[in-house]
């Protein structure tokens, strides 16, 4: 297990309200961002929980799910499935430090990365400087603790492979009224075309022969992202990640909402995908997949262009007035400086900017379709708020 924090987390934070753990038949979605990458974590019944991609916040050494757990003494055991949507570095910083942790939980990423391309990729950058702080490195740390376990108990541990409408994890319990508490949890994406393309674009990110390793690109459009539908007794919920939509009907969005093989039902809880991009935006999603009004949540995103804009934000809030953002894309902080640093800044630099806004923690923890709880953390914030 990885070495245990060493100071206080920057944002989870003071107060008790956090070491309250949730009912047992009580289902929560916590999402934390942006810090480094992107998280949610869901409690899906009896102390069962499934990571969702991960994020370490400024400040702290540890990956943020985990220092949340520690705040409510869970142990990493509870952890029964870890999910890499994309392995675009924004969205999974620390996630091998979490699947070193949890050692009961199932790896689940894209069936885009089943492939001997992507192998190469992370032998190839797995250890390079380069790739640091990539998601290549954080697959390649995850398939070297595979190995290492495998070799221990003498099991062939692989990642299982998310591929639209597959059933990839199932639970059923009875609470203590003695009710049945079944949980289901589907992949959407990626689609088969969508799977063909990221492989050949993976292809492009190899090194040619005696060429020195270099910066691995984005793929861009995300279209191999895996968006999931958790099903928890009769509430719905739908996790966007980082899907986009182009308008192709066999790719994105577009093959998602037409699917006739999809889980049936409508979300009252949707984690907008893309960070509210307006490329990741498709009216239908609203109209076919969610509930009126849903609660939406989602993180801001701060490299180059900051995400939502005004146009997405004003897109999501003509869908629902219940829409909560972990951080203000358009913050400022401002360091106060001694004024001969200050003059030397503008002499030498002309002008700072902090890349990552503020960052939080919102929290749903939901008993019914009418009846659940919504809590901000940090900066946390009612995206209709902002302008």
């Amino acid at each position: 297990m990885p070495e245990k924090k060493q100071k206080k987390s920057a944002v989870l934070l003071d107060g008790n309200d956090l070491t309250n753990r949730p009912k047992e038949n009580e289902l929560e979605i916590s999402i934390f961002g942006p810090g480094y990458g992107e998280c949610v974590l869901l409690h899906i019944g009896r102390n069962n929980w499934i990571v969702v991609d991960s994020c370490v916040f400024p400040g702290d050494n540890y990956p943020t799910p985990l220092l949340y757990l520690d705040k409510m003494n869970i142990n990493y055991n509870a952890v029964k499935a870890i999910i890499a949507t994309h392995w675009h570095d924004d969205h999974i910083k620390g996630i091998s430090n979490i699947f070193s942790a949890c050692k009961n939980a199932e790896f689940i990423c894209s069936d885009a990365l089943k492939n001997q391309e992507f192998l190469e990729l992370v032998e190839t950058y797995g250890n390079c400087v380069i790739a640091e702080d990539s998601g290549v490195k954080e697959f390649h740390e995850i398939l070297k603790v595979m190995i290492e376990r495998s070799e221990k108990d003498k099991i062939n541990y692989t990642p299982k492979f998310a591929v639209a409408d597959r059933h990839i994890w199932k639970s059923i319990f009875k609470d203590n009224n003695g009710d049945n508490i079944t949980t289901n949890l589907y992949s959407l994406s990626p689609s088969d075309a969508a799977i063909l393309s990221a492989k050949l674009e993976i292809m492009k990110c190899l090194p040619v022969q005696n060429e020195h390793p270099r910066s691995i690109p984005a793929i861009s459009p995300n279209h191999a992202s895996v968006a999931l539908w958790l099903s928890f007794n009769d509430i719905n919920i739908l996790l966007g990640s980082d899907l986009e939509e182009k308008g192709n009907p066999n790719k994105g969005w577009s093959v998602i909402i037409n699917s006739k093989t999809r889980p049936n039902g409508k979300a009252i809880l949707y984690k907008v995908a893309h960070h509210g991009s307006i490329n990741a935006y498709h009216p239908k999603i609203w109209e076919k997949m969610l509930t009126d009004n849903p609660i939406a949540i989602l993180t801001p995103f701060s490299k180059g262009k900051k995400l939502p804009t005004i146009e997405g934000i004003q897109k999501i809030c003509s869908k629902t007035s219940n829409a909560f953002i972990t951080g203000n894309p358009f913050s400022k902080k401002k360091f106060k400086r001694h004024h001969l640093v200050e003059k030397t800044l503008k002499e030498t630099t002309g002008k700072i900017k902090m890349i990552t806004p503020s960052y939080g923690h919102v929290r749903i923890r939901i008993k019914s379709k009418n009846k659940y709880s919504i809590e901000l953390f940090g900066n946390a914030t009612t995206l209709c708020n902002i302008k």
